[in-house]
């Protein structure tokens, strides 16, 4: 399992329109994906990626793309 921290203001390309992005990230990776938007006060929340180290790695490939601009 991995957490990954992601500013708040980037949770929207994580998400996506309607959970495209998040749909798309767990169809691809076949990894399992949490999203744990952030808490009333706090600047970032949490993706866990859980699966085989294949499917973390693909995941996290696909996330970090998602937030990279």
């Amino acid at each position: 399992m991995v957490e990954v921290v992601v500013p708040g203001e980037l949770f929207c390309f994580v998400y996506g329109e309607n959970c495209s992005n998040l749909d798309r990230l767990k169809e691809i990776s076949g990894a399992t994906v949490v999203l744990q938007d952030p808490c009333p006060g706090e600047s970032s929340g949490k993706v866990i990626i859980s699966g085989t180290p294949g499917r973390i790695r693909i995941a996290q490939s696909l996330l970090q793309a998602f937030i990279s601009f």
